[in-house]
């Protein structure tokens, strides 16, 4: 039987994304570029359950000033959001988008990720300029 993981670096593969590894054995690392900007995206594999969950990381850390900004801004875009949501990571200081996928009853096919990572790029690179501009600011 495929691995989760394996079908997620086929996935990446297909799409001629590049695939960066890290000293992490359930983690597997991209980068990705939509209209609005570029930045790192990461797949985390849960390392007992069929789950996985894909993050992009917005390309600049918050400043400590800046922080209730960014965790108010962070609030208006979760509002209405379908898929996902966005977080922010106190330890980094990381803006991040998360989406999950349960693989518990599906096979093991790229497609089963065609909708994590494209809802996940999709809603970095539409709130990627407001976060540029309240970084910035």
């Amino acid at each position: 039987m495929i691995s989760l993981k394996d079908v997620a670096a086929a996935f990446l593969e297909f799409k001629k994304w590049p695939i960066f590894s890290t000293s992490d054995d359930n983690m597997i690392c991209t980068q990705f570029a939509g209209h609005n900007g570029r930045w790192n995206c990461f797949v985390q594999i849960h390392p007992e359950q069929p789950i996985a969950i894909v993050y992009s990381l917005f390309p600049e850390v918050c400043s400590p000033e800046k922080e209730t900004e960014v965790l108010k801004l962070i609030a208006k875009c979760n509002d209405g959001l379908m898929v996902g949501n966005f977080e922010y990571d106190f330890n980094h200081r990381e803006i991040r988008f998360k989406t999950s996928l349960n693989a518990t009853h599906m096979a093991e096919k790229l497609e089963i990720f065609d909708s994590a990572f494209y809802y996940n790029f999709l809603a970095m690179d539409q709130f990627f300029q407001k976060f540029a501009d309240v970084l910035k600011t």
